[in-house]
């Protein structure tokens, strides 16, 4: 996965650009299996679309929030996704072919830029008002059913593991303030609006460490940080519209992706090969672009 074997002079363009509305991307999911490939965005202006894979082209576009910023979306089970908006309001949609109508929807009681996200397919949750980022982590015990734990990353800087079971905190450290946060098989990194991208392990779900200065980029402010599911690709979605790479074994970097001209919002990595054996990183950005990559595949 050596950059010069990919990359010997300037780093590729993006394989495809979906483009609708100028309306800033607020979040998006890239969901792929045997059944559909999509990506869920949604917009500053309330918009949810369902853009389908195969075609480029937008299999759904509706107001989900009555004009107020989408905070999260995202795929559930089947034909189901579920849309958080900045109203308060968790929707859970059913999209049955062009046909798509709210199966249920309950109020969060956040009305600011704090996000539910999902505890397993068929259950969606959402945080408190304090609540920068979180992410639901697979533990285990000796039941026959995973007990799952939340780590949260909070304004203050502090990063609490909590054990969702006896609704306590485990442990915590301390961090940059406002964190972003991103995690897989029990480490996991922390970008920030500094220039540093801390390295973050958690040990036996019962304590954890901080390396505060793991990664330094040029230009301050990270909006997403994520880790491709084969734990060897990182992406850090800039301040400054651009993308950075890096090796997750070693940290360094590995390219600097140039496109959009306003800040990345959001990162998603498909879980699977899609688009001629690929597998995709998608980039939601300020200026209203999705961008599609294929990089070290």
């Amino acid at each position: 996965m050596a950059a010069s074997k990919h990359f010997k002079s300037q780093p590729p363009d993006p394989i495809y650009v979906l483009r609708s509305t100028k309306s800033p991307v607020t979040d998006l999911d890239l969901t792929v299996s045997d059944s559909k490939q999509v990506i869920f965005c949604g917009r500053s202006d309330g918009l949810i679309e369902l853009w389908d894979l195969d075609s480029k082209r937008i299999m759904l576009s509706i107001d989900g929030h009555q004009g107020s910023s989408v905070n999260a979306i995202g795929s559930l089970y089947g034909e189901y996704f579920y849309s958080h908006g900045r109203d308060g309001i968790v929707n859970i949609w059913n999209c049955h072919y062009s046909r798509t109508e709210k199966a249920s929807s309950f109020v969060s009681e956040l009305t600011n830029f704090c996000k539910a996200s999902t505890f397993s397919a068929d259950n969606c949750a959402a945080v408190s008002n304090e609540v920068k980022d979180w992410l639901v982590l697979p533990g285990s015990d000796s039941s026959v059913k995973p007990v799952p734990y939340i780590m949260a990353g909070y304004e203050s800087g502090d990063i609490i593991l909590w054990d969702i079971t006896e609704h306590k905190p485990i442990c915590q450290s301390k961090c940059f303030d406002e964190p972003d946060l991103t995690s897989t098989h029990g480490h996991g990194l922390i970008g920030s609006v500094e220039k540093e991208i801390s390295a973050i392990d958690i040990h036996n779900m019962e304590s954890i460490s901080v390396k505060r200065t793991a990664i330094t980029i040029t230009n301050s402010g990270l909006n997403d940080i994520k880790i491709r599911q084969d734990d060897k690709l990182i992406a850090a979605a800039g301040w400054d519209g651009r993308i950075r790479l890096f090796s997750m074994k070693s940290l360094k970097p590995l390219a600097v992706l140039s496109f959009h001209s306003e800040s990345i919002s959001k990162l998603a990595f498909s879980s699977n090969k899609v688009m001629k054996s690929q597998r995709l990183l998608a980039a939601g950005s300020k200026d209203g672009r999705i961008s599609l990559w294929s990089i070290y595949n």
